[in-house]
């Protein structure tokens, strides 16, 4: 063989040995990392003893005529508007699935069954979805025995919706469930405090139902168990990506395979979110620096999937824009709790009332005869804040900046603080 061959020879290997190096380099993904630590702990429940499965059937009854349903929240919510016959004859007519849901709201657990892909975990909404409009039915019945003049059945009713809510928290589902089912709650203790405004009922019946509200609070473990399903639902839908975007041929496989890397990515949302976990019980001011993490621009994802050249980007666009951040899901248990908080004020301010004709000057003259203290501002660590005069209790909210119980709409003028939408007051009026 002549030399000149033999060059091209050696050439024509380097070569393969370095596309063939290179091929390895810019296609190798991470080993995957264990992540048995954010599995969400399933019970074992019957369906009998599982009140997901009374309320379903209970919604099934309800939503059985859409147009029906539809009619009797119009009027409930309505004043100009509200019929008590309609309403009536309504809770009458499906007593039966009224039933189901003081059945399963008697029950020890709710549990959303077990999903493993990320369709049958996307198939959650529809779970979810009846189950919220159950919750504005109970929030109507509420409000059509109080306007019965039935005040102690309207106030139970009106527990009944916040234990509802309270339970569904705590299903094991995922961020949508979280913030859907805290939802429900805030409507019962709102109707709670709508109907405390002008009841007429004794002291003596008040305070038990104060002190049931506290059983109502949002801990620190919902929320992890929120957040590893939240954990499992982004990993899912990395996998199910994987499986519906397969190139046809070598060269695209290669360029996908360099610019998507699912364990990778994978592997950084689990860092992300034992990061969060890690982080739960700490205090809204330290949580809130963090900053980390935001559902961002949906034209800059699709940017950085079609054109960015980096390695990982279609990975490292579908983190920086589709994580939420653990502010967003703290800020909704500490505005939960601080409504627990307000309601259970507004009893007691009540009581007080009742019995002394005025309001208190401050909250300390509620202490011990009708609270045993001052709740708690989740946001600051201080107690909740009143005001005799405006007639109002507040919380400084997540800018820990006490306005004096404003509902200042500011607009957020540092790019870096994308975990704040707007900074107000949460504020609690008095119409009593």
């Amino acid at each position: 063989m002549k030399k000149k061959h033999k060059i091209i020879l050696i050439v024509m290997i380097v070569l393969a040995i370095a596309v063939f190096i290179t091929h390895k380099i810019l296609t190798w993904d991470e080993p995957p990392l264990d992540d048995s630590d954010l599995a969400v702990e399933y019970l074992d429940i019957p369906d009998d003893e599982n009140a997901l499965t009374y309320f379903h059937h209970a919604a099934d009854l309800l939503l059985a005529d859409e147009k029906e349903y539809t009619s009797f929240l119009e009027q409930a919510y309505h004043t100009d508007e509200y019929d008590p016959e309609v309403s009536g004859k309504f809770i009458q007519k499906h007593a039966k699935a009224f039933e189901l849901i003081k059945q399963g709201l008697e029950c020890k657990h709710f549990q959303i069954p077990k999903k493993d892909t990320f369709i049958e975990m996307f198939d959650e909404i529809e779970i979810v979805s009846p189950l919220r409009k159950i919750g504005q039915m109970l929030s109507a019945k509420a409000l059509h025995v109080f306007k019965q003049g039935k005040e102690k059945e309207a106030l139970d009713a009106a527990m009944e919706l916040v234990k509802f809510g309270h339970m569904v928290q705590h299903g094991r589902g995922s961020a949508t469930t979280y913030i859907v089912a805290a939802g429900i709650k805030q409507t019962g203790l709102q109707r709670m405090r709508q109907i405390l405004a002008d009841c007429e009922v004794p002291a003596e019946l008040l305070l038990p139902c104060m002190r049931r509200l506290e059983d109502f609070r949002t801990g620190n473990e919902v929320l992890i168990a929120t957040l590893k399903m939240e954990y499992r639902v982004h990993r899912s839908l990395v996998d199910y990506a994987v499986k519906s975007s397969r190139a046809t041929s070598p060269y695209k496989r290669m360029i996908q395979n360099y610019r998507f890397k699912p364990n990778a990515t994978k592997n950084k949302i689990m860092q992300m979110y034992r990061s969060a976990i890690k982080e739960v019980p700490d205090s809204w001011s330290e949580i809130a620096a963090a900053k980390a993490g935001y559902l961002g621009n949906s034209d800059e994802l699709m940017w950085k999937i079609q054109y960015s050249p980096a390695l990982n980007a279609v990975g490292k666009a579908y983190i920086e824009t589709s994580i939420p951040p653990l502010t967003l899901l703290v800020r909704q248990k500490h505005r939960s709790n601080i409504s627990v908080s307000a309601t259970q004020l507004f009893f007691a301010l009540k009581c007080y009332k009742l019995d002394h004709g005025d309001l208190p000057e401050s909250l300390d003259e509620l202490v011990p005869d009708y609270i045993d203290e001052i709740p708690i501002d989740d946001f600051d660590g201080k107690p909740l804040r009143y005001s005799k005069e405006k007639k109002i209790i507040y919380s400084v909210g997540p800018d820990m900046e006490d306005s004096g119980g404003k509902r200042q709409r500011k607009p957020v003028t540092d790019p870096s603080d994308k975990h704040f939408w707007l900074h107000d007051d949460d504020v609690f009026k008095i119409d009593f």
